[in-house]
Protein backbone atom coordinates (compact mmCIF):
# COMPACT_ATOMS: atom_id res chain seq x y z
CA UNK A 1 0.00 0.00 0.00
CA UNK A 2 2.82 2.46 0.82
CA UNK A 3 4.01 1.43 -2.26
CA UNK A 4 1.32 2.04 -4.41
CA UNK A 5 1.06 5.70 -2.61
CA UNK A 6 4.53 6.48 -3.32
CA UNK A 7 4.39 5.85 -6.97
CA UNK A 8 0.80 7.67 -7.12
CA UNK A 9 2.16 10.67 -5.32
CA UNK A 10 5.56 10.92 -7.58
CA UNK A 11 3.64 10.33 -10.68
CA UNK A 12 0.53 12.21 -9.89
CA UNK A 13 3.39 15.47 -9.29
CA UNK A 14 5.02 14.61 -12.73
CA UNK A 15 1.63 14.44 -14.47
CA UNK A 16 -0.26 17.20 -13.27
CA UNK A 17 2.19 19.69 -15.56
CA UNK A 18 4.49 16.90 -18.13
CA UNK A 19 2.05 13.90 -18.81
CA UNK A 20 3.50 12.27 -21.41
CA UNK A 21 2.30 14.89 -23.50
CA UNK A 22 3.47 14.64 -27.37
CA UNK A 23 5.89 16.83 -28.65
CA UNK A 24 4.29 18.67 -30.95
CA UNK A 25 0.57 18.31 -30.59
CA UNK A 26 -1.68 20.79 -27.90
CA UNK A 27 -2.76 18.20 -24.96
CA UNK A 28 -5.16 18.09 -22.09
CA UNK A 29 -2.98 18.78 -19.02
CA UNK A 30 -2.20 21.65 -17.56
CA UNK A 31 0.16 23.30 -14.29
CA UNK A 32 -1.22 23.05 -10.90
CA UNK A 33 -1.98 26.70 -9.71
CA UNK A 34 1.12 28.44 -8.32
CA UNK A 35 3.28 26.16 -10.87
CA UNK A 36 4.95 27.14 -14.17
CA UNK A 37 5.86 25.01 -17.11
CA UNK A 38 9.04 26.79 -19.13
CA UNK A 39 9.03 25.29 -22.43
CA UNK A 40 12.19 26.18 -25.22
CA UNK A 41 11.46 24.68 -28.61
CA UNK A 42 13.15 24.77 -32.00
CA UNK A 43 12.28 23.38 -35.27
CA UNK A 44 14.37 23.52 -38.67
CA UNK A 45 12.21 23.57 -41.49
CA UNK A 46 13.60 22.47 -44.94
CA UNK A 47 12.24 23.16 -47.92
CA UNK A 48 11.29 20.86 -51.00
CA UNK A 49 13.99 22.95 -53.44
CA UNK A 50 16.26 24.06 -50.84
CA UNK A 51 16.27 26.85 -48.60
CA UNK A 52 15.03 26.74 -45.42
CA UNK A 53 12.92 28.46 -41.88
CA UNK A 54 14.64 27.89 -38.39
CA UNK A 55 12.19 28.62 -35.35
CA UNK A 56 13.10 29.51 -31.97
CA UNK A 57 9.38 29.47 -29.86
CA UNK A 58 9.65 30.59 -26.17
CA UNK A 59 6.45 29.52 -23.75
CA UNK A 60 5.50 29.48 -20.54
CA UNK A 61 2.51 28.12 -18.43
CA UNK A 62 0.70 28.48 -15.63
CA UNK A 63 -2.37 27.29 -13.51
CA UNK A 64 -4.83 29.77 -12.63
CA UNK A 65 -7.28 27.33 -10.81
CA UNK A 66 -7.18 23.62 -11.08
CA UNK A 67 -8.66 23.14 -14.07
CA UNK A 68 -8.05 26.19 -15.87
CA UNK A 69 -4.22 27.47 -17.22
CA UNK A 70 -3.08 29.58 -19.42
CA UNK A 71 -0.06 30.20 -21.54
CA UNK A 72 1.91 32.71 -23.44
CA UNK A 73 4.23 31.82 -26.32
CA UNK A 74 6.27 33.69 -28.83
CA UNK A 75 8.78 33.00 -31.28
CA UNK A 76 11.84 34.14 -33.53
CA UNK A 77 12.11 33.38 -37.27
CA UNK A 78 15.24 33.24 -39.43
CA UNK A 79 14.75 32.44 -43.51
CA UNK A 80 17.18 30.77 -45.77
CA UNK A 81 15.27 30.61 -48.87
CA UNK A 82 16.32 29.18 -52.36
CA UNK A 83 15.92 31.40 -55.06
CA UNK A 84 12.65 29.55 -56.14
CA UNK A 85 11.25 30.01 -52.52
CA UNK A 86 11.57 33.47 -52.53
CA UNK A 87 10.44 34.35 -56.09
CA UNK A 88 7.23 32.21 -55.29
CA UNK A 89 6.97 34.68 -51.72
CA UNK A 90 7.90 37.59 -53.01
CA UNK A 91 10.53 37.96 -50.00
CA UNK A 92 14.21 38.52 -49.26
CA UNK A 93 16.07 35.54 -49.27
CA UNK A 94 17.44 36.39 -45.91
CA UNK A 95 15.39 37.55 -43.14
CA UNK A 96 15.40 37.67 -39.17
CA UNK A 97 12.75 38.88 -36.51
CA UNK A 98 9.95 38.20 -34.41
CA UNK A 99 6.44 36.50 -34.83
CA UNK A 100 3.06 36.89 -33.28
CA UNK A 101 2.86 36.93 -29.70
CA UNK A 102 -0.08 33.88 -28.98
CA UNK A 103 -1.80 33.65 -25.25
CA UNK A 104 -3.56 30.52 -24.96
CA UNK A 105 -6.06 29.32 -22.60
CA UNK A 106 -7.36 26.10 -21.31
CA UNK A 107 -10.20 24.54 -19.81
CA UNK A 108 -10.30 20.99 -18.71
CA UNK A 109 -13.89 19.65 -19.02
CA UNK A 110 -12.95 15.75 -18.15
CA UNK A 111 -10.47 14.61 -15.39
CA UNK A 112 -11.11 10.60 -15.00
CA UNK A 113 -8.21 9.17 -13.23
CA UNK A 114 -8.06 5.34 -12.98
CA UNK A 115 -4.97 4.60 -11.70
CA UNK A 116 -1.46 5.73 -10.54
CA UNK A 117 -0.82 6.12 -14.40
CA UNK A 118 -3.83 5.47 -16.10
CA UNK A 119 -5.99 8.66 -17.51
CA UNK A 120 -8.35 10.47 -19.67
CA UNK A 121 -8.03 14.51 -19.55
CA UNK A 122 -10.01 16.41 -21.66
CA UNK A 123 -9.84 20.09 -22.45
CA UNK A 124 -11.42 23.09 -24.82
CA UNK A 125 -8.64 25.47 -26.12
CA UNK A 126 -8.83 29.06 -27.15
CA UNK A 127 -6.72 32.13 -27.55
CA UNK A 128 -5.20 34.69 -30.06
CA UNK A 129 -2.53 35.82 -31.64
CA UNK A 130 -1.58 39.61 -31.04
CA UNK A 131 0.76 41.63 -33.81
CA UNK A 132 3.72 42.04 -32.74
CA UNK A 133 6.03 40.17 -35.59
CA UNK A 134 8.54 42.11 -37.22
CA UNK A 135 10.38 41.31 -41.08
CA UNK A 136 7.11 39.69 -42.14
CA UNK A 137 6.87 36.85 -40.34
CA UNK A 138 3.15 37.25 -38.88
CA UNK A 139 0.13 39.22 -39.42
CA UNK A 140 -1.46 42.81 -38.78
CA UNK A 141 -4.29 41.82 -36.66
CA UNK A 142 -5.72 39.69 -34.18
CA UNK A 143 -5.99 36.08 -34.58
CA UNK A 144 -7.77 34.04 -32.73
CA UNK A 145 -8.45 29.92 -32.63
CA UNK A 146 -10.77 27.83 -30.87
CA UNK A 147 -10.35 23.92 -30.26
CA UNK A 148 -10.10 20.60 -28.04
CA UNK A 149 -7.24 18.71 -26.84
CA UNK A 150 -7.73 15.03 -25.81
CA UNK A 151 -4.94 13.09 -23.44
CA UNK A 152 -5.42 9.12 -22.82
CA UNK A 153 -3.09 7.38 -20.83
CA UNK A 154 -2.86 3.74 -20.52
CA UNK A 155 0.10 1.70 -18.73
CA UNK A 156 2.77 1.97 -21.11
CA UNK A 157 0.45 3.78 -23.80
CA UNK A 158 -0.55 7.13 -24.60
CA UNK A 159 -2.73 8.61 -26.93
CA UNK A 160 -2.99 12.65 -27.62
CA UNK A 161 -4.99 14.41 -29.91
CA UNK A 162 -6.41 17.92 -30.57
CA UNK A 163 -8.40 19.75 -32.69
CA UNK A 164 -8.14 23.79 -33.37
CA UNK A 165 -9.64 26.29 -35.92
CA UNK A 166 -7.29 29.66 -36.48
CA UNK A 167 -9.91 32.42 -37.63
CA UNK A 168 -7.39 34.59 -39.98
CA UNK A 169 -8.35 38.48 -39.99
CA UNK A 170 -5.71 39.64 -41.79
CA UNK A 171 -2.04 39.76 -42.80
CA UNK A 172 0.63 42.60 -42.94
CA UNK A 173 1.67 43.36 -46.65
CA UNK A 174 5.39 42.38 -46.39
CA UNK A 175 3.96 39.12 -44.67
CA UNK A 176 6.47 36.02 -45.45
CA UNK A 177 3.89 32.94 -46.20
CA UNK A 178 6.19 30.23 -45.33
CA UNK A 179 3.95 28.51 -42.79
CA UNK A 180 0.36 26.84 -42.62
CA UNK A 181 -1.51 30.21 -41.60
CA UNK A 182 0.95 32.54 -43.52
CA UNK A 183 -1.65 33.62 -45.29
CA UNK A 184 -5.26 34.87 -45.69
CA UNK A 185 -6.89 31.76 -45.75
CA UNK A 186 -7.89 30.37 -42.21
CA UNK A 187 -6.85 26.70 -41.23
CA UNK A 188 -8.09 23.61 -39.60
CA UNK A 189 -5.08 21.89 -37.73
CA UNK A 190 -5.83 18.05 -36.71
CA UNK A 191 -3.29 16.25 -34.80
CA UNK A 192 -3.01 12.57 -33.56
CA UNK A 193 -0.41 11.06 -31.53
CA UNK A 194 0.88 7.76 -29.93
CA UNK A 195 3.16 7.49 -27.20
CA UNK A 196 4.79 4.07 -26.01
CA UNK A 197 6.86 4.44 -22.68
CA UNK A 198 10.36 1.95 -23.49
CA UNK A 199 11.37 2.24 -19.71
CA UNK A 200 10.66 1.40 -17.53
CA UNK A 201 8.27 -0.83 -17.87
CA UNK A 202 6.33 -0.30 -14.46
CA UNK A 203 6.86 2.45 -11.65
CA UNK A 204 8.75 1.17 -8.71
CA UNK A 205 9.01 3.34 -5.75
CA UNK A 206 11.03 6.11 -6.94
CA UNK A 207 10.14 7.76 -10.09
CA UNK A 208 13.07 8.62 -11.69
CA UNK A 209 12.15 9.41 -15.49
CA UNK A 210 11.03 7.21 -18.12
CA UNK A 211 11.76 7.43 -22.18
CA UNK A 212 9.14 7.20 -24.32
CA UNK A 213 9.33 6.39 -28.73
CA UNK A 214 6.84 8.53 -29.91
CA UNK A 215 4.82 9.47 -33.28
CA UNK A 216 2.70 12.10 -34.71
CA UNK A 217 0.25 12.49 -37.97
CA UNK A 218 0.19 16.45 -37.51
CA UNK A 219 -2.54 17.44 -40.12
CA UNK A 220 -3.16 21.19 -41.44
CA UNK A 221 -5.81 22.36 -44.16
CA UNK A 222 -6.38 25.96 -45.14
CA UNK A 223 -8.90 27.19 -46.80
CA UNK A 224 -7.27 28.51 -50.19
CA UNK A 225 -6.72 24.77 -51.01
CA UNK A 226 -3.24 23.90 -49.23
CA UNK A 227 -2.97 20.61 -47.06
CA UNK A 228 -0.36 19.10 -45.59
CA UNK A 229 0.18 16.09 -43.18
CA UNK A 230 3.24 15.14 -41.81
CA UNK A 231 4.18 11.55 -40.56
CA UNK A 232 6.36 12.60 -37.09
CA UNK A 233 8.36 10.24 -35.14
CA UNK A 234 10.71 10.97 -32.41
CA UNK A 235 11.46 10.14 -28.83
CA UNK A 236 10.85 11.83 -25.06
CA UNK A 237 12.61 11.53 -21.59
CA UNK A 238 10.33 13.10 -19.16
CA UNK A 239 11.42 13.31 -15.18
CA UNK A 240 9.41 14.64 -12.39
CA UNK A 241 10.83 18.38 -13.27
CA UNK A 242 12.29 18.25 -16.75
CA UNK A 243 11.41 17.01 -20.37
CA UNK A 244 13.10 16.41 -23.04
CA UNK A 245 12.26 15.47 -26.33
CA UNK A 246 13.26 15.63 -30.20
CA UNK A 247 11.84 14.81 -33.77
CA UNK A 248 12.04 14.42 -37.42
CA UNK A 249 8.84 15.18 -39.86
CA UNK A 250 8.02 13.96 -43.29
CA UNK A 251 5.34 14.67 -45.29
CA UNK A 252 3.07 11.73 -46.62
CA UNK A 253 0.32 14.43 -48.19
CA UNK A 254 1.34 17.39 -49.33
CA UNK A 255 -0.98 19.63 -51.84
CA UNK A 256 0.64 23.46 -51.39
CA UNK A 257 0.52 25.91 -53.81
CA UNK A 258 0.32 29.13 -51.33
CA UNK A 259 3.80 28.59 -50.09
CA UNK A 260 6.85 26.33 -50.31
CA UNK A 261 6.33 22.54 -49.26
CA UNK A 262 8.18 21.48 -46.53
CA UNK A 263 10.20 18.47 -47.39
CA UNK A 264 12.35 17.37 -43.90
CA UNK A 265 11.18 18.86 -40.19
CA UNK A 266 13.77 18.92 -37.63
CA UNK A 267 12.41 19.72 -34.00
CA UNK A 268 13.67 19.66 -30.57
CA UNK A 269 12.55 20.66 -27.18
CA UNK A 270 13.36 21.67 -23.69
CA UNK A 271 10.58 21.82 -20.48
CA UNK A 272 11.29 22.56 -16.82
CA UNK A 273 8.21 22.48 -14.44
CA UNK A 274 8.75 24.91 -11.25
Amino acid sequence: MRRLASVAATVALASSALAQESPNIRSATLPSPGNFVLRLSGNAYLYDGGGALFEERLRLATGIIPELGVEAQLPFYQSDLSSAASAQTGTEPHAAGLGDLEIDFKLRILRLDTGPVDTLRVALLGGIECPTSTAGFGSSGFVPNAGVALNWISGRHGVSANVLYRFTTGKSDEFVPLLAGDTDADVLEANLGYLFRVHPAEYGEEHVGAWYATAELLTTYETNGDVEMLLTPGILYEGPRWALEGTVGFPVWSQVDNRPEVDVVLGVGLRFLF
